[in-house]
């Protein structure tokens, strides 16, 4: 259990009468990448509020034995900042780092003392992505980061987000409905069904295996059938 940097028993979240999530249990192994998929609706963004700490289950429990950093798909980023500024305060450490690398892997260095009121909403999802790297968080909680951003910077963008969480050896959970992007960057995927929430799948990513015959399996554990 000391290895494990995440886990929930047991666990419920009902709003009223309304389950959102019922009698869930999950593990995250050390610099494990997990990815959730799921239809919309199923509670993968509310699974993930819990892990983050922002929501309380109404019963079982939620052990974090790292620091987390959360990535939304909302924008976070305060307006009085600028870019670079906006990347260095989110060091819990306060040290001040120098954010220049985290501008280049979000290729917006020459946007760096532009305030978020001038960037479109993909790069604003870029420079959350970036506060995230900047914030040295073992554990990084990741909901949709790529959805506003265009095929080929979401592509490359994947590359570089698992290139470094692996050689800094981060731990990471992904929640995402995007199935080849769940395929390109997950060790392991979680198929979620609901409400209320419940794993129907739990897919090991073996690097060997063809990614067409993954997607295949996951789209069948949602009741579809690959075309």
């Amino acid at each position: 259990m000391k290895d494990k940097p995440l886990r929930l028993q047991n666990v419920e979240l009902k709003f009223g009468d309304f389950i959102a999530i019922s009698n869930l249990t999950l593990e995250l192994d050390l610099k494990e990448f997990l990815v959730i998929v799921g239809p919309s609706g199923c509670g993968k963004s509310t699974l993930l509020s819990l892990m983050a700490g922002h929501q309380k289950p109404t019963s079982g429990s939620i052990e974090k034995r790292l620091n987390s950093r959360t990535v939304f798909q909302g924008d976070g980023l305060l307006p009085w900042l600028t870019v670079s500024q906006n990347i260095v305060f989110a060091s819990e450490t306060q040290n001040h780092k120098d954010p220049e690398q985290a501008l280049q892997l979000i290729g917006m260095k020459k946007f760096a003392d532009h305030f978020p009121h001038e960037l479109s909403g993909g790069m604003k999802q870029r420079v959350e992505i970036a506060r995230a790297l900047q914030a040295q968080s073992p554990l990084i909680l990741l909901d949709e980061p790529f959805s506003n951003l265009d095929y080929l910077t979401r592509k490359r963008m994947r590359l570089e987000l698992k290139k470094i969480f692996r050689d800094q050896g981060i731990s990471a959970v992904l929640v995402t409905h995007d199935i080849d992007e769940a395929v390109e960057l997950a060790d392991r995927i979680l198929v979620l069904a609901g409400p209320p929430a419940r794993v129907t799948d739990e897919i090991i990513v073996e690097k060997t295996e063809p990614a067409a015959a993954v997607v295949a399996r996951i789209l069948k554990s949602v009741g579809m059938e690959a075309t």
